[in-house]
């Protein structure tokens, strides 16, 4: 599971399990020429959309150890781009 902060709250951003990730080869098979082709894979569908945030943290939970890892970052827009 992964949230988001909006407007001082944390939103659920992402929920599902692992295998719910499809492999890089079922990806790649649907694209008609991979040759010019950009992929970013690896993560589950955020849900209301890819949208900016301030702080994000997950979970990822192990069923069969009944063990879990966390992570939470913060970051700053910039008012500059270089």
């Amino acid at each position: 599971m992964a949230w988001i902060k909006e407007e001082g709250d944390w939103v659920l951003y992402q929920d599902g399990a692992l295998e719910q990730i499809l492999p890089l080869a079922t990806l790649s098979a649907q694209i008609e020429n991979i040759d010019c082709s950009a992929m970013l894979c690896g993560t589950l569908p955020p849900i209301g959309g890819v949208r900016p945030a301030t702080e994000f943290r997950a979970e990822l939970y192990d069923p069969l150890l009944d063990q879990s890892i966390e992570l939470q970052y913060r970051s700053e827009c910039l008012d500059y781009i270089s």
